[in-house]
């Protein structure tokens, strides 16, 4: 997810993301409304709470979560009273990928390595048998496309997956100073769906930066990232995607 910009929740205290331009912005944290005042640049946007339901702001984050993106404008629109661009910005800043974003960037497990090289080879094995088994059939010739459409589909989000497992693996490396962690949807027993705001001290000793994530946790790793914790965390060259080491180990407590 891209790096935020950021001003803090006058309700919670929490980092909200307010980029240049946004009138109006989201608390992902306690689920407030806030209309965005600009005094100079360079000064953190002032926020102000709007008196928007907890309830409505909840069903534009699942709508988000459930990648139905023009919902969440219509929705949030219509509870505001609202022009569309003030709306589409809010939404568009707030930090909160939909499950199919999160899914596109998670590291591949050993396993899921294992099964999409067998679903690529599969893919191409189609492709084999359609060019040089019934090369001139026309009927085949139209056949053929939808293997290779499977193909370079499979194939980009293999090496998406590949390139984020690279980074999780051996990724520059650094300090992830948890700012704020909140569970935005409880999926089971044992499995959240949480937003963690980290501040990010490289371990090469480049400038610190923030960044937000969307991510799949357990109980045991949800426990971990409390406000003030350290936990050491891999991010990519662009600084986009930051990605907790795993087995996530508390290196400095917040309390």
């Amino acid at each position: 997810m891209a790096r935020v910009t950021v001003s803090l929740c006058p309700n919670c205290g929490a980092p909200v993301n307010v980029p240049p331009g946004t009138l109006h912005a989201i608390c992902v944290y306690c689920n407030r409304s806030l209309s965005v005042t600009r005094t100079q640049p360079g000064v953190p946007a002032s926020l102000t709470p709007e008196g928007f339901s907890v309830a409505d702001i909840e069903t534009v984050k699942a709508l988000l979560l459930d990648g139905k993106r023009e919902e969440a404008i219509t929705h949030y629109m219509r509870i505001g009273a609202m022009p569309r661009g003030e709306a589409e910005a809010a939404i568009d800043a707030l930090v909160l990928s939909s499950h199919y974003e999160l899914t596109k960037h998670l590291p591949l497990t050993a396993r899921g390595m294992f099964l999409s090289f067998l679903t690529l080879l599969f893919c191409v094995g189609l492709v084999v048998l359609f060019v040089f088994l019934v090369p001139y059939a026309s009927i085949f010739k139209v056949i053929i496309v939808f293997p290779i459409v499977v193909l370079v589909l499979r194939a980009f989000g293999f090496f998406r997956q590949a390139t984020s497992t690279w980074t999780a693996a051996f990724g520059a490396s650094g300090k992830g100073r948890i700012v704020r962690c909140g569970v935005v949807r409880k999926l089971e027993e044992d499995a959240h769906i949480a937003v963690v705001h980290f501040e990010v001290t490289p371990d090469d000793g480049s400038e610190t930066f923030q960044d937000a994530e969307t991510v799949f946790v357990g109980d045991e790793t949800l426990e971990k990232l409390k406000t003030g914790n350290v936990i050491g965390v891999r991010f990519n060259r662009a600084r986009q995607h930051v990605y907790m080491r795993t087995p996530v180990t508390v290196l400095a407590s917040g309390t």
